[in-house]
């Protein structure tokens, strides 16, 4: 298990996961403080509120609490297992999720200039989530680490266990890839 968070040495955390699978408290507490800022914001990108981010994520931090006991160091950091448990999290939300007022949204007092914004964004922010969709998974997963979770490419090489020039090549190609889908999904739209 190889990862730094927040400067944490991969000694200390497997410490800690030893001390929390033997379900010390004071462990998981320190767990939670450690990882919980990179969780919330995984989630948050997810499900585009700071809200029902926090809310997920004391939920993500519940099931790890109650399934610690049975988690087994297979060679991955630790952070791999809790990022699984948000993922599930996240599928879980969108699958039970009530569709919500689209006046809400844009903001019944919102100016014209500010609502067009909004609507602009939304759009935007659904046509790069549908070419993220078109790329690898591994791609996919390099991006949203990169530019979501805000890791650096070592985080990033530990968490999936790839070399780092690997993350790189993962991340060039993606980006690629990325702006391709995005210009063939605009000129579309023009024409």
């Amino acid at each position: 298990m190889q990862e730094s968070i927040a400067g944490v040495t991969p000694k200390v955390s497997s410490l800690l996961v030893e001390r929390a699978v033997r379900r010390d408290r004071a462990a998981f507490g320190e767990i939670y403080r450690l990882y919980r800022p990179g969780i919330v914001r995984y989630i948050r990108h997810h499900v585009g509120s700071s809200h029902e981010a926090e809310d997920i994520a004391g939920r993500v931090f519940l099931k790890a609490w109650q399934a610690i006991d049975r988690y087994q160091d297979r060679g991955r950091p630790f952070s791999s297992w809790l990022y699984r448990l948000a993922h599930n999290q996240v599928v879980d939300h969108h699958r039970t999720r009530h569709p919500s007022a689209p006046l809400l949204e844009l903001g019944v007092f919102a100016t014209p200039d500010t609502a067009f914004e909004t609507v602009r964004r939304k759009h935007a922010a659904r046509d790069i989530n549908a070419a993220l969709q078109r790329l690898t998974a591994d791609q996919r997963q390099v991006i949203r680490h990169k530019f979501s979770d805000g890791l650096d490419n070592s985080t990033i090489a530990r968490l999936m266990n790839k070399k780092e020039g690997a993350v790189r090549a993962l991340q060039m190609r993606g980006l690629s890839a990325l702006r391709r889908e995005l210009e063939q999904r605009w000129e579309s739209e023009v024409a």
